[in-house]
C-alpha cells in the first residue's frame, strides 16, 4: 500500500496548487498556472471557429489522404515522407502569393498616402438639377390619373411599356387599367407589366387571349403568379399564333405547370429569351424537352426554380448551344457538374449562380479553363464558404474579359486573390459587387484605381471595413466614369473621401455611421449623401437607371451586348 500511497503523491501536490502557492517557491507554481492559462486561451480561441469538413482544406500533407486510415502505421507513415517535398513546394508558393500580396497592399497604401482632395470637402456633395425631365413629369400626371384614360390608341409601344412601369410602381395595374395596355388596333408588340398582383385569373386570360397574335415581339408579366396558371397559358396559345415572339418572361408564375408552359412555348418556334424566376412547379422534366421547342434561345433565367434538379441541367444544357445568358440562381441541386457542363456551351457570355451553396472552387476552375476567355459577367453572391481565393484564382488566370463581377457575403474571399482578378482583366472591369467581404482591403482599391479607372461604371464594397478612407478617396478621383457606389455600413469613411472628389456625376448610396459626417451637405439646401440636391435615394436610382439606358441605347448595335450585365450582374 506504500508505494501507492506515494505514486499518488505528486497527483495531489499537482492538484493543490493554492497550497504550493502558499509554501515556498509557491511563485513558480503561480507562473507556470498563469502559462498554461495563457495557452488555454489561444487553443480555446482556436476551437471556438467551426469548420466544416467540407470547407477544410484538402491539401494538409499531415492528414494523409483518404485510406490512410486503413493502410496501417507503417503505410501512413511513407506516404507523409513521400508527400513531404510537394508539400514544402506549395508553402513555399503560398508564402510567395502572401509576400507579393502584401506588398501590393504596401505599395495601395504607400499611393493612397500622399493623396489630396481635388475639391473643398466641406462643400458637400455635387449640386444636381432639382427640375425632373418633361417626360417622367408627363408620365407622372398620367400615372395619377389613369382610371380616367379612355384609351391609348396611336400611343407607340415604347411609350406604353415606360407608362405601364409607373402605374405598376403605383400599384394601380388593376384589372379595368390593364385592358389600356392589351386593346388597341393592331394589337400590341411589347407588353410589360411588371406588377400583376392584382390580375386574377379571369383577367390574366382575357388579357392574354387579347395580345396574344402574330405582331407580338415582347411579353413580361411580373408577379403573375396569381392569375397565371396552367389554363391562361393554353389560352394564350390557342390565340396565337406566336411566331414572332422572342422575349417571354413570366416572374413569380408559382401555379404555371410543365403542362402549359410546355403547350406555350411549343407556339413560339423564335422565342430567344425565357425567363422563369421563382416557378417551383417546373421540373427537369420541361427542360429536357426545352431544346426542342426554343431551338434558337440566348438566354435562360431559371432562378428560384427549385424543381428543376442537376441532372436535368446537365443533360439538357449541351442542347443548348447558342446560349450566351444562363441565370441559375437559388437552385440547391447547381454544383460542380453543371458548372462543367456549363463550360461547354460555346456561346455563354454571362453565368448567375447566387445562393448555390453546393459550388467549390473545382466547378469555377472548370469553368474558367472552357469559358475564360469569353466570360464577360459572373454572379457568385452568397455562394458559402466552398468558394475560396483558390477559385477566384483560376478565374484570374483565364477571365480576361469580365466586365461584370459579383461575389456579396463570399466571406472567404481574400484582398489579394480580388485585386489580380482586377488587374487580370487589363481594365475591362465595369460592375464590381463585393459587398460583406471582410477581406476588402487597399489591395482592391489600388487595382480598381490604376486598371480599372477608365471603365469601372458601378461599384458595391458596402460593409467592407478594411477599405481605408483614403484609398476610396484616390479611386473616387481617378475612376471618373463611375456613376454609383453603395458604402453602406462603411463607417471609416469621411466627407474627404465622399466629397473630395470632381466626379459631378457620381451616385452615392448608403447611410453611413460616423458623427462627424454631416448627412445634410454641410447646411447647403438639405443636400445630403443619398440625394444630392435635396433628392430622395429613390430618386436618384431612377435618375442613375435612367443615365445607363440612354448610355445603352446611344452605343447602338452593341447596346444588345452590354445590357446583359445589368440582367446578370448586380441589378438582382
Amino acid at each position: 500500500m506504500a508505494p501507492k500511497k506515494r505514486a499518488r503523491e505528486p497527483a495531489a501536490d499537482n492538484a493543490g496548487d493554492g497550497a504550493a502557492a502558499a509554501a515556498p517557491g509557491g511563485g513558480d507554481a503561480a507562473s507556470r498556472r498563469d502559462g498554461m492559462a495563457d495557452i488555454a486561451r489561444k487553443r480555446a480561441a482556436h476551437f471556438a471557429n467551426f469548420a466544416d469538413d467540407d470547407e477544410a482544406r484538402d491539401d494538409n500533407v499531415h492528414t494523409g489522404t483518404g485510406e490512410a486510415r486503413t493502410l496501417g502505421p507503417w503505410s501512413s507513415a511513407v506516404q507523409l515522407v513521400n508527400a513531404r517535398g510537394q508539400a514544402q513546394q506549395d508553402r513555399k508558393a503560398r508564402l510567395q502569393q502572401q509576400q507579393q500580396a502584401a506588398r501590393e497592399a504596401e505599395d495601395a497604401l504607400a499611393e493612397a498616402a500622399d493623396w489630396e482632395p481635388s475639391r473643398d470637402p466641406s462643400l458637400g456633395p455635387h449640386p444636381r438639377c432639382p427640375v425632373p425631365p418633361l417626360f417622367a413629369t408627363c408620365l407622372g400626371v398620367l400615372t395619377a390619373w389613369v382610371e380616367c384614360v379612355e384609351s391609348l390608341e396611336g400611343v407607340p409601344d415604347a411609350i406604353r411599356v415606360r407608362l405601364a412601369a409607373s402605374v405598376c410602381a403605383q400599384r394601380k395595374m388593376s384589372p379595368e387599367v390593364s385592358r389600356l395596355f392589351s386593346g388597341g388596333s393592331p394589337s400590341p408588340s411589347e407588353v410589360s407589366l411588371p406588377d400583376c398582383t392584382q390580375l386574377d385569373a379571369g383577367a390574366m386570360g382575357a388579357l392574354l387571349g387579347e395580345v396574344a397574335g402574330p405582331r407580338l415581339q415582347r411579353l413580361e408579366l411580373g408577379f403573375c403568379g396569381r392569375g397565371l396558371g396552367d389554363e391562361a397559358a393554353a389560352r394564350a396559345a390557342a390565340a396565337g399564333p406566336l411566331g414572332e415572339l422572342e422575349v417571354l418572361e413570366l416572374g413569380g408564375a408559382y401555379r404555371l405547370g410543365d403542362g402549359g408552359l410546355g403547350t406555350l412555348l411549343a407556339a413560339c418556334p423564335a422565342l430567344q429569351r425565357l425567363s422563369l424566376p421563382q416557378a417551383p412547379r417546373l421540373t427537369g422534366g420541361l427542360l429536357l424537352r426545352l431544346p426542342d421547342w426554343t431551338p434558337k434561345l440566348t438566354h435562360l433565367n431559371l432562378a428560384d426554380c427549385r424543381g428543376v434538379g442537376a441532372d436535368a441541367l446537365v443533360a439538357a444544357l449541351p442542347r443548348l448551344p447558342g446560349l450566351r445568358s444562363l441565370r441559375l440562381d437559388a437552385i440547391p441541386e447547381v454544383d460542380d457538374s453543371v458548372l462543367s457542363a456549363a463550360a461547354l456551351l460555346p456561346a455563354l457570355t454571362h453565368l448567375g449562380l447566387r445562393c448555390c451553396t453546393a459550388v467549390t472552387d473545382a466547378g469555377l476552375t472548370a469553368l474558367a479553363a472552357g469559358r475564360g476567355g469569353a466570360l464577360q459577367g459572373l454572379t457568385l453572391d452568397e455562394c458559402g464558404g466552398r468558394v475560396t481565393d483558390a477559385g477566384v484564382a483560376a478565374l484570374a488566370g483565364q477571365c480576361v474579359a469580365l466586365r461584370s463581377f459579383s461575389a456579396r457575403r463570399c466571406t472567404r474571399l481574400g484582398d489579394a486573390a480580388l485585386a489580380s482578378l482586377l488587374r487580370a482583366g487589363g481594365g475591362t472591369m465595369e460592375r464590381l459587387a463585393l459587398s460583406g467581404v471582410p477581406g476588402v482591403g487597399p489591395g482592391v482599391a489600388g487595382a480598381l484605381a490604376s486598371a480599372c479607372r477608365d471603365s469601372l461604371v458601378g461599384l458595391d464594397v458596402s460593409f467592407c471595413r478594411k477599405l481605408p478612407d483614403r484609398a476610396m478617396g484616390l479611386l473616387l478621383s481617378r475612376c471618373t466614369r463611375l456613376r454609383r457606389l453603395v458604402v453602406y455600413g462603411c463607417s471609416q469613411l469621411s466627407a474627404r473621401s465622399l466629397y473630395g472628389h470632381d466626379n459631378a456625376h457620381l451616385v452615392v448610396e448608403g447611410q453611413h455611421t460616423k458623427v462627424d459626417l454631416d448627412l445634410t451637405g454641410g447646411g447647403r439646401g438639405g443636400k445630403g449623401v443619398m440625394g444630392e440636391g435635396g433628392k430622395g435615394e429613390e430618386k436618384e436610382k431612377e435618375e442613375a437607371k435612367e443615365e445607363e439606358g440612354a448610355e445603352q441605347e446611344g452605343e447602338g448595335p452593341e447596346a444588345e451586348e452590354t445590357g446583359e450585365q445589368s440582367e446578370d450582374g448586380e441589378d438582382e
